[in-house]
């Protein structure tokens, strides 16, 4: 889903939907899923009103107004890699599609809040630039993060955990040779201190 494509008329809706008891989807499977379903809705409600009652929404940060399958997976004391887009492919697509909506509530919430506060001054234009710049890096961070978290959990084989490990392992190696080399250094320096 396209956040361009998504009206106020299909926010409301959204909105007014979620105030009734939902149904839930007739592709939701009982056990796992259920519970990763009612965690992700759950955590929906949460960002809903982050939206709705922040005073600046633009200030939010993206775990205020977004629902990560880690958020979820936490929720429920689950590993991140319990809930994969293999594993429940419409249980992914529809956190995505309402991880859309949120971010069109929000989209939504900062243009009603910029327009009630008229024009800003160069200060202040400048403060919030540098805050969505913030943000967007954050995102993109995130967003690689994630990515390189799913290229390692949806490999069939080893070889990349492997040697993601071996990385691990050689940079804790690295790192205390190099405080070898520090204590070495010293003790040198103070042998030599001795013999002049």
């Amino acid at each position: 889903m396209n956040i361009d494509d998504i009206t106020n008329f299909d926010i409301d809706n959204w909105l007014e939907a979620s105030d009734d008891t939902i149904k839930a989807p007739e592709w939701l499977k009982p056990g796992a899923e259920s519970a990763f379903y009612r965690a992700f809705e759950a955590l929906v409600e949460v960002c809903k009103a982050n939206i709705m009652e922040a005073h600046s929404p633009a200030e939010l940060t993206i775990s205020k107004y977004q629902v990560s399958n880690t958020d979820v997976c936490n929720n429920l004391n689950k590993q991140r890699s319990a809930l994969r887009p293999k594993r429940y492919p419409k249980l992914v697509n529809h956190m995505y599609d309402t991880n859309a909506m949120l971010r069109a509530l929000r989209k939504r919430e900062i243009d009603k809040h910029l327009q009630t506060q008229g024009s800003k001054n160069k200060p202040e234009l400048v403060i919030e630039n540098q805050q969505l710049k913030n943000e967007v890096n954050k995102l993109k961070g995130l967003l690689h993060r994630e990515f390189v978290d799913m290229i390692i959990k949806e490999s069939d084989s080893l070889k990349i955990q492997d040697k993601v490990q071996r990385i691990s392992d050689l940079e804790a190696r690295n790192e205390e040779l190099e405080r070898q080399v520090a204590r070495m250094s010293l003790q040198l320096r103070k042998n030599f201190g001795m013999v002049e």
